[in-house]
C-alpha cells in the first residue's frame, strides 16, 4: 500500500487560484494550479508583475509554494 499526502497552499477562502500538491515518498505533483485573482492585500493581482521573476522571487509573493522544490525552474516566461 502506498502513503499519500496532499497539502492546500491557497484558494481555500476565495474563487480561483487554487494550489493543491498531491505526494508519495517517490513522487511530488501540482494538480489544479491556478494564478490568484487578488493580491494578499486584497488588491488585484496582475500577471504582468510576475514577467521574468526567478522561482526564488515567485516564492516571496505567494505565487509559488515555498515547500516545493523549484530549483530547476529559472524563470517563469
Amino acid at each position: 500500500m502506498v502513503n499519500m499526502s496532499f497539502k492546500i497552499h491557497r484558494g481555500t477562502q476565495e474563487i480561483g487560484g487554487t494550489c493543491v500538491e498531491i505526494w508519495t515518498e517517490s513522487t511530488r505533483i501540482v494538480v489544479d494550479f491556478g494564478m490568484p485573482l487578488v493580491n494578499p492585500d486584497q488588491t488585484k493581482f496582475r500577471a504582468k508583475t510576475i514577467k521574468g521573476l526567478s522561482a526564488k522571487e515567485l516564492i516571496s509573493t505567494g505565487v509559488l509554494p515555498d515547500s516545493l522544490s523549484w530549483s530547476s525552474y529559472a524563470k517563469i516566461n
